[in-house]
C-alpha cells in the first residue's frame, strides 16, 4: 500500500518574508566577518610556522622584538631548538621547534577546514538571500499588475 505524500502550502505575509530576508542578510554579514577572521588566523598560523622554519636555519640570528607602541629592541637568538608555546589558560610551555611547527600547521589545517565549512554556509545563505529577494520582487510586481 503506497501512501501519497501531499505538498503542504504555506502562506507568508510580506512582512514575514521581509523579516526572513533581513535575518538571512544579518547571518550573511556575520558569516562574512567570521570568514575574514579565520582567514587572518590561518595566515598568522602559517606565517608563524614559516618563521620557525627559517630561524632554525641560522645560528645567532639577530631579530627585532616588538615591545608595543612602535618600540622595538634588537635581540640575538641563541637557542632556536626550543621555543615557548602559549597554551589555553595562560600557560607557557617549552616545545621543540619542530613540534611547535607541527602544532601550528595542524591548527592552520583545522582553521582551513572551518573556513571551508563556513564558506558553504555563506554560499547557502547567499542563495537564500537571493531567493527571498526574487520572491519579494515577484510579489511586488504582481501587486503592481493587480492595481492596473
Amino acid at each position: 500500500m503506497a501512501t501519497e505524500e501531499k505538498e503542504k502550502e504555506i502562506t507568508l505575509t510580506g512582512n514575514q518574508v521581509a523579516g526572513m530576508l533581513e535575518r538571512e542578510k544579518s547571518q550573511l554579514n556575520s558569516l562574512n566577518q567570521q570568514l575574514g577572521q579565520l582567514q587572518q588566523i590561518t595566515g598568522e598560523l602559517k606565517a608563524s610556522a614559516e618563521a620557525l622554519k627559517e630561524i632554525g636555519k641560522e645560528k645567532n640570528l639577530k631579530i627585532l622584538v616588538p615591545l608595543g607602541s612602535g618600540v622595538m629592541v634588537e635581540a640575538e637568538l641563541e637557542n632556536t631548538e626550543t621555543v615557548k608555546l602559549s597554551l589555553p589558560g595562560n600557560i607557557i610551555a617549552n616545545r621543540k621547534r619542530e613540534d611547535a611547527i607541527k602544532h601550528l600547521e595542524k591548527q592552520a589545517e583545522e582553521a582551513g577546514k572551518q573556513f571551508e565549512g563556513l564558506q558553504k554556509q555563506f554560499q547557502q545563505t547567499a542563495t537564500n538571500v537571493n531567493n527571498l529577494s526574487q520572491l519579494i520582487q515577484a510579489a511586488q510586481k504582481k501587486a503592481q499588475e493587480q492595481k492596473l
